[in-house]
């Protein structure tokens, strides 16, 4: 398996993007990797290309500038985080006990 390859159908190689005003544009991707968040960090910090990826997985590389935010104006727009589990009735504290913490622990993400 590559683990990087240049799109050559561009159609499904996109990423949308919100500026702070509420305008979205969308935004044609060249490259495609297959590794995750992790990867394309890297890759991005190698000075390969210019990556979109949640604050959480770059935070400190932005903190020490070994990446840059190169259009400030534009942000990616809030995504919804699922959790899935059997039934409300019946529930375990263990289950609601995360489910509690996952809403903090995301909210104080998001913070930051």
């Amino acid at each position: 398996m590559k683990a990087i390859e240049f799109a050559r159908d561009h159609t499904n190689a996109a990423s949308t993007v919100r500026q702070r005003h509420g305008r979205d544009i969308i935004l044609q991707n060249r490259l495609i990797a297959g590794c995750g968040y992790f990867f394309l960090r890297d890759a991005a910090v190698s000075g390969i290309g210019v990556v979109q990826l949640p604050t959480m997985f770059i935070r400190d590389e932005l903190t020490q500038g070994a990446l840059i935010r190169v259009i400030p104006a534009w942000e990616p727009r809030p995504e919804i985080i699922h959790a899935v589990y059997a039934s409300r009735r019946g529930q375990l504290p263990g289950v609601r006990a995360l489910l509690d913490f996952l809403v903090l622990a995301f909210k104080e993400l998001n913070e930051r």
